[in-house]
């Protein structure tokens, strides 16, 4: 039997609490009081900003800055920066495959390419507007980096992504208001017509029905006209 001491018990909480903590995803919080005297509704801006200066935040977030400060995984970047991808296809069948890491290298590869010179129209034809295929998002290669499970982004990269983003969801909001709109639109006009018809069927039948009886009743005058003519 195996021999029970304090150590050993000690031993096996502890490593059940580490087994514990590396299967989360741990969150550091820290506390700032807004004022010395512990009320609520006061912000002294000098005893917050030393606060954050002594715990080292400001210094934590200027080195975040000047590397990668934002971190995604693959499959997260993939999926919420597809839509800006001019290569959709290849990057999503990628990602069918498993192949996460390559699908994030390519789509960000294709994002960092330059935008070709669209051809310049004649003055004689009218420009028709239509959805571009490709975002005009441009991030240089030096503000990204993909790793074996996590995408780095730099502040640029993150900002002009998400400029990016914001226009493309608006663009498709759009698309889908005037979807919605000519749907509403034509089941009005639907209904109008419908009511028109209605209308004139009811107003074409009474002034038949009207035309109908007069014809009977010239012919009833015609027929007693020829009972009752004179000899």
């Amino acid at each position: 039997a195996k021999l029970y001491t304090v150590s050993s018990d000690f031993r096996g909480e502890l490593q059940k609490l580490m087994e514990r903590i590396r299967s989360t995803e741990p969150h550091f919080v820290r506390c700032i009081k807004p004022n010395q005297r512990n009320v609520a509704g006061n912000f002294e801006r000098k005893s917050v900003v030393q606060q954050l200066q002594y715990q080292g935040v400001l210094q934590a977030i200027e080195v975040s800055r000047v590397g990668f400060p934002v971190r995604l995984k693959h499959r997260q970047a993939v999926k919420e920066f597809i839509c800006l991808s001019p290569e959709r296809v290849q990057v999503e069948s990628q990602a069918a495959r498993g192949q996460l890491a390559s699908a994030a290298r390519l789509l960000f590869e294709r994002l960092s390419e330059p935008l070709s010179p669209s051809p310049s129209s004649s003055p004689r034809t009218p420009r028709v507007p239509r959805t571009p295929r490709r975002s005009s998002c441009v991030i240089p290669k030096q503000t990204w980096a993909v790793g074996k499970s996590l995408v780095f982004l730099k502040r640029e990269a993150v900002e002009a992504l998400s400029h990016a983003l914001s226009g493309v969801r608006r663009a498709a909001a759009v698309q889908i208001q005037a979807f919605v709109r000519s749907h509403q639109a034509w089941k009005r006009f639907h209904s109008i017509l419908t009511a028109v018809r209605r209308v004139q069927t009811t107003g074409r039948g009474f002034v038949a029905r009207k035309r109908v009886a007069a014809l009977r009743q010239l012919r009833a005058v015609l027929r007693l006209q020829s009972r009752f003519k004179p000899l």
